[in-house]
């Protein structure tokens, strides 16, 4: 699976939440799973915002717990060149399990045999 991650920001912290659990649904039902940030959704990879609260009510986890888990669960996270230069953010000022992937290999894995894409 391949989820695109392109609207889902940290003012939208339930949005951005589920994004993370679906991502761990899937991989925990065997699929690999893909995540590729781009836009405004590339400041989820920065580490400056890893503090920040995420999700519903009392079940709020901070963003760097929510990367965390996506990572136990195997899922490779991608950040898009053009949103980081848009963003100005520097590979440096990333998260470390985070490689260059945007659009295009969005797109080229969805049409890969075998590999479904999903929007956010």
């Amino acid at each position: 699976m391949a989820i695109l991650v392109s609207s889902a920001t940290l003012e939208q912290s339930e949005r951005v939440a589920t994004v993370f659990v679906l991502a761990q649904s899937y991989a925990a039902l065997d699929a690999n799973v893909e995540m590729y940030f781009v836009g405004p959704s590339i400041q989820l990879l920065s580490r400056a915002q890893q503090a920040q609260l995420l999700g519903y009510g009392s079940q709020r986890w901070s963003l760097a717990q929510h990367l965390q888990q996506t990572l136990g669960a195997q899922v490779k996270l991608f950040a898009c060149t053009q949103a980081a230069q848009a963003f100005e953010l520097k590979k440096d000022q990333l998260i470390a399990e985070a490689s260059w992937g945007g659009i295009i290999q969005y797109a080229s894995r969805c049409l890969e045999p075998g590999w479904q894409g999903q929007i956010f």
